[in-house]
């Protein structure tokens, strides 16, 4: 089958628990060379907004977002960010 166009996938986010520790992964909206438009930043607001409402979760997953832009520096407002700080970026170039 071929390939879905550019911007039709819809970010996906799971959330298990295990034990006493609930684990959220996401597979987040994309954009071409990690530069954010209108769709990717109410996702990022909206994911925000339902995991709050989940409680207290490990967030990780491919989030497609450059650190320092706006989609991380809001997730990192709201989430601990342990990414080390030598890693500029996740995104492939």
């Amino acid at each position: 089958h071929d390939a879905l166009p550019i911007y039709t996938h819809s970010p996906v986010c799971l959330v298990v628990q295990i034990g006493d520790v609930q684990i959220a992964t996401v597979h987040f909206s994309w954009t071409p060379d990690g530069h954010i438009n209108e769709r990717q930043w109410k996702h990022t607001i909206k994911l925000i907004d339902w995991l709050k409402s989940v409680g207290e979760v490990v967030l990780c997953g491919d989030f497609n977002a450059v650190r320092g832009e706006k989609v991380y520096v809001e997730l990192a407002k709201n989430f601990t960010d342990n990414l080390p700080q030598d890693v500029s970026s996740t995104i492939d170039p």
